[in-house]
Formats: C-alpha cells, sequence, structure tokens
C-alpha cells in the first residue's frame, strides 16, 4: 500500500511536472534580453519587422548569413561580425522576432520564420546563390542555421556550439513525450558540407550534444572540438585554432 502511494504520488508529479513544462517550454526556452543597441547607423529593417545588420568585405570569399545565439542580439555581436568581415566575409546577421528591435514574440516557429524571411531577402536584395552563401548558426541560431541549410542550396553550413535537440540542450536524456527544435532530425537533410565546431568543456550547451550531430551526420561533415573551451568564449578561447578551421572548411568549399 505504502509503494502504490508513493508511485502514485511520482506519477501525479511527473505529470503535473510535464503540463508545466510543455506550457512554459517556449517563455523558458526563450528568454529575449534587453535591447542592446540603438537602431540607426548599420542596422536596418528587413520586411519592416526584423532588425538586421549587413556588413560588406572587399574582395568577399563569401557571404555568411549568421544567426546568433539565445540570450544576445546582434548589437551585442557587433564586434564578431567585424572579425568575419575584416577575414574576408560578407556577413547578414538579425535579430529573431522578439530580439533587438525585432518585432512580436521569441517562439520555436517564429525563430525559423525570422531566418527564412532573412534568406529570401538576401536572395532578391544582395544576390546570394548557392554558389557564394555560407550559413552560420551558433548555439540557439544553430537551429536556424540548421533549418536553413536543410531547406535550401547553400555553399556549407557552420554549426557552433549547437544542440542536438532544445531539451537535451539542458537534460542528458528528455524524460519528456515532447521536444523543440530537433536539429538532429534535420542534419542530414543538408546538401552542403558541414563543420562542427564545440568546445569540450562547454556547460551551457554540453558537447554530446554536438557529438551527437556529428555521429548523426552520415558524410561531408568536418569536427573542430576545441578542448577546455567553454560556451562563452567559443570564439576567443583558442582564436587561431577557431578561425584556421574556419579558412580550412571555406578553401574546400
Amino acid at each position: 500500500m505504502i509503494l502504490l502511494k508513493i508511485l502514485i504520488s511520482v506519477v501525479i508529479a511527473y505529470v503535473a511536472l510535464t503540463i508545466l513544462a510543455f506550457f512554459l517550454k517556449e517563455k523558458i526556452a526563450f528568454p529575449a534580453p534587453s535591447t542592446s543597441y540603438i537602431f540607426g547607423g548599420p542596422f536596418f529593417m528587413i520586411d519592416d519587422k526584423i532588425s538586421a545588420v549587413y556588413l560588406k568585405a572587399e574582395n568577399p570569399r563569401f557571404t555568411i548569413i549568421y544567426s546568433h545565439g539565445n540570450g544576445e542580439d546582434i548589437g551585442e555581436i557587433f564586434p564578431l561580425l567585424q572579425q568575419w568581415q575584416q577575414r574576408g566575409f560578407n556577413i547578414l546577421a538579425y535579430d529573431y522576432f522578439g530580439y533587438g528591435h525585432s518585432k512580436g514574440k521569441p517562439s520555436q516557429d517564429n525563430i525559423l520564420e525570422a531566418a527564412d524571411i532573412v534568406f529570401a531577402w538576401a536572395k532578391e536584395n544582395i544576390g546570394t546563390t548557392k554558389a557564394n552563401t555560407i550559413i552560420a548558426g551558433y548555439s540557439l541560431g544553430g537551429a536556424a542555421a540548421i533549418h536553413l541549410a536543410s531547406q535550401n542550396d547553400v555553399a556549407g553550413l557552420i554549426v557552433m556550439g549547437a544542440f542536438s535537440t532544445a531539451f537535451n540542450a539542458v537534460l542528458p536524456y528528455n524524460i519528456f513525450p515532447f521536444d523543440m527544435l530537433k536539429n538532429i532530425e534535420k542534419i542530414n537533410n543538408v546538401s552542403a558540407p558541414v563543420l562542427f565546431i564545440h568546445g569540450t568543456a562547454d556547460k551551457i550547451v554540453p558537447y554530446r550534444n554536438c557529438k551527437a550531430l556529428y555521429a548523426e551526420r552520415k558524410n561531408n561533415k568536418t569536427l573542430l572540438a576545441i578542448k577546455g573551451a567553454g560556451h562563452l568564449d567559443l570564439f576567443t578561447y583558442k582564436p587561431e585554432e577557431f578561425w584556421n578551421a574556419i579558412n580550412n572548411f571555406v578553401q574546400d568549399l
């Protein structure tokens, strides 16, 4: 009788937790930060609803369409975008709905919709093509990047600090009957070569996520595991190693 009561209590607690997680999952997963920049200058609106920035390089090798991580916006990452530009890439970055000066609210569907709108805008307005376009995404942006590369023909895909699924970024095993942003189910729909970059000491999106994505990907894949790098210092922990991997990857495209 005692065991039965314990079992019933556990089941009730699990059901309650599952219901709570289901209804709060997007609010918890996408905590848009306070806007870090003043609109104007290099920042502009796409379709009057998505805030973006486009930096042009001299004699560009490729155009990068860049999707940023959670908890940041294009103002905060502007110095990083300039580094891509200085290394010979045109770079187009944008804020998801509800981030930065973009309108609307963040959600799983809205993040992917924003990526689609920006990709279409780039084709029409800056002449991106399969041959000259690389899709890149960091952390949450890895989901937007994998989504775009799985739906469109591009030269290459760079996935940095990304999760295999949204819940697996937090849980070693998903205990719920649902999930979000299942990158691992899309990665083999990408026809372009893929470069995975991840820090082995990442505590926010543990390295096991990258290993799962890399193992799932059947071909045309390259992995840079930066030993000792975490999540927030992925670009700066060993910058020479990071940028060498980028250069080597694009030279083969």
